[in-house]
């Protein structure tokens, strides 16, 4: 459930919520609503338009944040991809409406 107007995929233990605002997309990371910390973690979100293809590096921010720049459209197909230390990756998609 989309707790801060975003977009809401699961992978694992997380569930993701990926929020544009102003040319910078913030990804909420949590686990049944408890915050989960992204210090030392590290994301990328393909991001696919139509036959366009774009890679947004995304960054921890906050303690349960992770960072990146770059907008969202309708219709856009998200791929996430989620990395912590000592972890195996974490792949979440969802589509934007």
């Amino acid at each position: 459930k989309a707790m801060h107007g975003g977009i809401v995929a699961e992978a694992g233990h997380a569930q993701f919520e990926i929020v544009g605002k102003d040319g910078a997309l913030t990804v909420h990371v949590s686990n049944h609503g408890a915050p989960v910390a992204t210090a030392g973690a590290s994301g990328k979100l393909m991001v696919l338009s139509g036959a366009a293809k774009r890679e947004i590096e995304l960054k921890p921010a906050g303690k349960d944040l992770l960072q990146g720049q770059g907008t969202l459209a309708a219709g856009d197909k998200l791929l996430l991809n989620v990395v912590w230390p000592g972890q195996k990756p974490l792949t979440a998609r969802a589509v934007v409406k």
